[in-house]
């Protein structure tokens, strides 16, 4: 052999680029919806994919590429630990529809680079929930309640019904009745007919009840059940049109309002044989005695703001305080002409009123309807709001705008201490007093002041005081995030002495 020759090299290490993690990703919260954005990074990408779940976060880093998007949040999870793919693309935001107002929604932003994943940013939201009650005005209905075999020892009696345990939460059977009287239910049963007389007229009305066998007939002074007081009855049996054989069976003269809601119940229990019973009146503008006819109850109240509404020349709005939530609600005479109302909040820090919602009319055909909107982002102190109509074009409206802005409402929000931290400052252990999360699940986590999640559990089943260990933790000061299961974060500052 030769005495050869000689060479080195040093191997070139191969580098895999990582993706960048998205920037500035934020959730903001629509009505059963909400409304993601977010700053891609300048390189190193190619698309991006967000995955939701509500109730807790992710920790599972994705793997291929095989996930199907929907912005559309129904139906089985399509990704890991249950959640949904909701975005995948380059762009820089997606609303998310369909979601449950009320509860939290985590969202975790991964970008791809080729087959690699980056480990993701999570926000999370608590989407608003938007209520409708019911439009201003009858609906024809009485709620009717049916217990059968109601055991009576002499003879029939209201008293039987009443004293029976299944009375009154828990009746056979409940429907509605579209006119003032009922017949033919068999024997030994009792029913309920209760809602609201709404009438036309104001002055003196005088009321009548037919049965057998006996009857209670109660009207409220409002429409509240408590301040009802009996009226009518029968302790007998009379014909179906037989209105004096019983000086009980007609009431005192009685005032009432037009437009106005009154709470009336009618028990009714029956014996053996025939049965039936009716309700009655006479009116301001007609003294025969009349079968009340359906264009004057309703099955349900109107609310107090959509009362004053519809006597009001064009809007009423208020806003209270409920828990942690603020309650706006307001009513108009003029829906049918409106495109869509946009609610809207003062900033915390510059006053400036910016949009909280935009909420459309829920049926152009109704020109008085009434809305309640509930914000469970509250600041500490005073929260203002006002909500601006926007008309639609044509629409006969005073002056040649075709926007109008509420008066201002204010409600006020003191963070009561929820979810007391002790012995803080402390050396390995804390305790949380978590009984207002009244049983529902809870996610702890303990975060340095440069945001770093250093601790984290969630708590399935809290007991009134849960203890958290700390291991290894260094001295210094951190803060715990406090999240209960659909509600708002609560934040706690956590000092740790060794």
């Amino acid at each position: 052999w030769s005495s050869g020759v000689e060479a080195n090299v040093i191997p070139t290490i191969l580098v895999i680029p990582q993706p960048l993690n998205i920037f500035n990703l934020t959730a903001t919260p629509q009505t059963n919806a909400a409304l993601l954005n977010w700053t891609n990074p300048a390189s190193n990408f190619d698309e991006v994919m967000i995955v939701a779940k509500p109730i807790s976060g992710f920790t599972t880093i994705p793997a291929g590429t095989i996930y199907a998007s929907d912005a559309n949040f129904t139906g089985a999870g399509t990704a890991f630990e249950g959640g949904k793919v909701i975005y995948r693309g380059a762009g820089a935001a997606v609303t998310v529809t369909n979601l449950v107002g009320g509860t939290t929604y985590y969202f975790r932003a991964y970008t791809r680079l080729g087959n690699i994943w980056s480990t993701g940013v999570e926000v999370n939201v608590i989407p608003n929930s938007i209520v409708i009650p019911p439009v201003c005005g009858p609906d024809g209905k009485i709620v009717r309640e049916y217990w059968n075999n109601v055991t009576y020892l002499i003879s029939p009696s209201i008293t039987y019904l009443t004293i029976d345990s299944r009375y009154p939460n828990n009746p056979t059977s409940r429907d509605t009745l579209s006119e003032f009287r009922s017949s033919n239910k068999g024997d030994r049963y009792g029913e309920r007919a209760k809602g609201y007389i709404v009438p036309k007229e104001s002055g003196v009305f005088t009321f009548y009840v037919t049965g057998d066998d006996n009857v209670d007939f109660y009207l409220s002074t409002t429409d509240n059940a408590s301040n009802k007081r009996r009226i009518c009855r029968i302790s007998g049996l009379t014909g179906e049109t037989q209105f004096n054989k019983y000086s009980s069976q007609k009431s005192v003269a009685i005032n009432l309002v037009a437009g106005q809601y009154y709470y009336f119940e009618l028990q009714h229990v029956q014996g053996t044989g025939t049965n039936h019973f009716g309700a009655f009146w006479q009116t301001p503008s007609n003294s025969t005695i009349t079968l009340i006819d359906k264009a004057f109850f309703s099955s349900k109240t109107c609310s107090a703001i959509a009362l004053q509404a519809a006597t009001a020349q064009y809007f009423a709005f208020d806003g209270r305080l409920d828990g942690d939530k603020a309650i706006l609600n307001w009513a108009s005479k003029s829906v049918n002409e409106t495109d869509y109302f946009i609610l809207e909040k003062a900033d915390e820090k510059t006053g400036e009123f910016k949009q909280l919602d935009i909420i459309n009319s829920w049926d152009k055909n109704q020109s008085l309807q009434a809305f309640s909107y509930s914000d469970p982002n509250l600041i500490d102190g005073d929260n203002f709001y006002r909500l601006k109509t926007v008309f639609q074009k044509g629409a006969s409206v005073k002056g040649n705008s075709l926007e109008r802005y509420s008066e201002i409402v204010k409600v006020r929000f003191d963070r009561p201490n929820l979810y007391d931290v002790f012995p803080n400052p402390t050396t390995d252990y804390f305790s949380i007093d978590l009984s207002p999360a009244n049983g529902k699940a809870v996610d702890i986590k303990i975060i340095t002041l440069l945001g770093k999640v250093v601790k984290q559990e969630r708590i399935e089943t809290p007991s009134v005081f849960h203890r958290f260990e700390l291991g290894d933790m260094s001295s210094g000061q951190y803060f715990i995030h406090i999240q209960p299961q659909g509600k708002r974060l609560f934040m706690k500052k956590l000092i740790i002495m060794k």
